[in-house]
């Protein structure tokens, strides 16, 4: 399973936004779920808002909120206490956002978080 981080989301929804990567991320979600932490909801939330904030109208944002209720994401929560998600950043010189996201890639393939080196 992919693990998907909002940015990607983000700029496949926004109709300004233009990524290769976010396109090939699509069309793996095309054939099997994807993976988001619970954070994402209030992150893809936020870049809609944002987006709104500048200019984008109701219509288009209602339109983004169709597509992203079509993909297919499963919400895991990766279980981290807040001081183990600081202790993963720290780690990996990460925010503690990225640090979630971290966490639930490597719990998808069945390991925790580790150190670099």
């Amino acid at each position: 399973m992919l693990v998907v981080d909002t940015s990607v989301v983000a700029a496949w929804l926004l109709p300004d936004e233009n990524s290769a990567s976010a396109a090939k991320a699509m069309v793996h979600l095309a054939g099997e779920p994807g993976i988001v932490p619970p954070l994402f909801r209030y992150e893809i939330a936020n870049a809609i808002l944002s987006a709104r904030r500048r200019g984008m109208t109701e219509a288009v944002a209602a339109r983004m909120m169709d597509r992203l209720d079509r993909l297919r994401l499963e919400v895991r929560d990766d279980g981290q206490a807040p001081a183990r998600l600081s202790e993963v950043a720290a780690l990996h010189d990460l925010s503690v956002f990225d640090a979630a996201y971290l966490a639930r890639r490597s719990d998808a393939a069945g390991r925790g978080p580790r150190a670099r080196g």
